[in-house]
């Protein structure tokens, strides 16, 4: 709980800390692998949070080693997920490491979660000024979206109006933009709607 609080103190944090030592060492009493993974990786996602990402670290490596050795693919995807999602983007790790987890989804048949991992990856690449090649994996991205029958696709297309916006392309802005609220609004999920609605907004300024 006091882990994933929204605007936890570094007190709440302290107050996490004596539970998840608890499930590490049950989890190693028990010997069961799944649940020494876990408390493993929720331990490294802790550390991070406490800004000691060298102790994180460890506690990742212990279970992405172990899954290697094991050759236990679905684990090893998860373990390196987790990783690589809290890593800076600015780290040239974090790429490789959520390549190889797009790749070990992608091997298992875990698709939603390739695509999840795929689309971190194309953050990468937003933030970091590359926008030809984001824009080019957020169509892919919508496309594999499309072919599982995901729901949530506004995401995906309100980035894209963004992009398309800021290269003057804004008769398809226009397109994406109003499929993202036509979306938002039949799915009734309004959690970021503020946004897609100032982002069409934005869309009719440059049409004046």
């Amino acid at each position: 709980y006091y882990l994933f609080k929204p605007g936890v103190k570094p007190n709440d944090l302290q107050s996490a800390f004596p539970y998840i030592k608890e499930t590490v060492d049950l989890s190693n009493k028990l010997k069961i692998k799944k649940w020494q993974y876990q408390s493993l990786i929720l331990s490294g996602k802790y550390y991070f949070q406490v800004n000691n990402p060298a102790e994180g670290k460890k506690n990742f490596l212990k279970v992405i080693n172990e899954c290697r050795k094991l050759n236990d693919k679905t684990d090893l995807a998860d373990a390196l997920d987790a990783y690589g999602t809290l890593l800076s983007n600015l780290d040239p790790e974090k790429e490789k490491i959520l390549q190889e987890a797009v790749s070990l989804y992608a091997s298992v048949g875990m698709e939603e979660k390739r695509i999840e991992n795929y689309m971190k990856i194309t953050t990468i690449y937003f933030w970091g000024g590359k926008i030809d090649e984001a824009k080019k994996r957020l169509y892919q991205n919508l496309a594999d979206l499309r072919k599982i029958n995901f729901k949530h696709q506004q995401f995906a297309e309100t980035t894209i109006v963004y992009i398309e916006i800021f290269q003057h392309d804004i008769q398809t802005a226009l397109y994406y933009a109003l499929k993202s609220v036509k979306r938002m609004e039949a799915e009734n999920d309004y959690t970021f709607g503020d946004v897609f609605y100032m982002r069409l907004g934005d869309v009719y300024n440059h049409y004046g």
